[in-house]
């Protein structure tokens, strides 16, 4: 239904047009009812509201005002934080400090609340997000210097493990590398038989469960490490073009933490089919399968 004004503008055109007179006026009249009309509605919505506000019993009312004044320092929180996110981002000299001064000026509990996703943290995370100049520089004593020396070690370790074991697990029960010629599994002499799940049926389902489980979660973990390339990416071109005077260094390391888990999950998924195809029991199943999931999250 067209509003009262449109009316009002087209009964004052057509009796100025037939008493001949200017119609600049009219345009003037039908804003001033336009407006006078907009003015009107807002004022009774208002009245309307404090009709209701003032009809509300006392603990109504304390409500109200007790939710706005919730919404108040919810807001004022929010500014403040996002404040502290652009200061930090600012002033941070490289990717350590960046994160030690997010971890003291922004709230955990704020991070939840607006559904902040978290990093994944691992060993080359650490890697990403240190510098060697700082680690140094604040090491005065020899425990100081163990304790560097250690983590870096530890570092090594696991990645030489992560890099050799999966294969080697496959290309030992395939080919004999790392065994005894006596222990190798003769898989020229293998014919398709289903004699196994008469004798050991229940070892070979289990078998068939855990093998099908951790290609699943192989799968998943590869869309993850998909989704997290591309968070790290934007994250580092993000940080380095708010805060262009300083290039904040750590992105290959994420993207060797997530080629390594891309490698260690490929192979695992190989190794299991080799592992727990060729156990002759329930329990070699399980602790063989335990195995491969130490080198998952290791």
């Amino acid at each position: 239904m067209p509003p009262i004004g449109k009316f009002l503008r087209r009964a004052i055109r057509r009796k100025v047009l037939r008493e001949r007179r200017d119609t600049r006026d009219i345009e003037c009249v039908g804003l001033a009812l336009s407006t006078f009309e907009t003015e009107g509605r807002h004022t009774a919505l208002e009245d309307e509201v404090e009709d209701e506000t003032a009809g509300a019993s006392s603990p109504t009312r304390e409500l109200l005002r007790g939710a706005s004044s919730m919404r108040e320092l919810v807001e004022k929180k929010e500014r403040h934080q996002r404040k502290a996110i652009h200061d930090i981002i600012a002033n941070s000299k490289s990717s350590q400090q960046l994160l030690e001064n997010a971890y003291v000026e922004i709230d955990e509990d704020w991070t939840n609340e607006v559904g902040v996703e978290d990093f994944p943290g691992n060993i080359y995370s650490i890697w990403a997000f240190s510098d060697d100049e700082s680690l140094c520089s604040n090491r005065s004593g020899y425990r100081d210097w163990l304790q560097i020396l250690a983590c870096r070690a530890g570092f090594i370790c696991i990645f030489i493990i992560q890099i050799v074991a999966p294969p080697a697990i496959f290309m030992s029960t395939v080919f004999s590398w790392g065994i005894l010629s006596s222990e190798r599994i003769k898989w020229e002499e293998w014919q398709p038989s289903v004699s196994d799940w008469r004798r050991i049926g229940l070892t070979k389902f289990l078998g068939v469960i855990f093998v099908f489980m951790f290609c699943l979660n192989g799968f998943f973990v590869l869309f993850d490490e998909f989704a997290t390339y591309h968070k790290v990416d934007w994250l580092f071109r993000t940080l380095n073009k708010k805060n262009p005077s300083v290039v904040l260094k750590g992105e290959s390391g994420i993207a060797v933490g997530i080629m390594v888990n891309c490698w260690v999950v490929t192979w695992c998924c190989l190794d299991s089919f080799v592992v727990c195809g060729t156990s002759f029991s329930p329990a070699e199943v399980v602790y063989d399968s335990l195995g491969l999931i130490f080198l998952f999250n290791l």
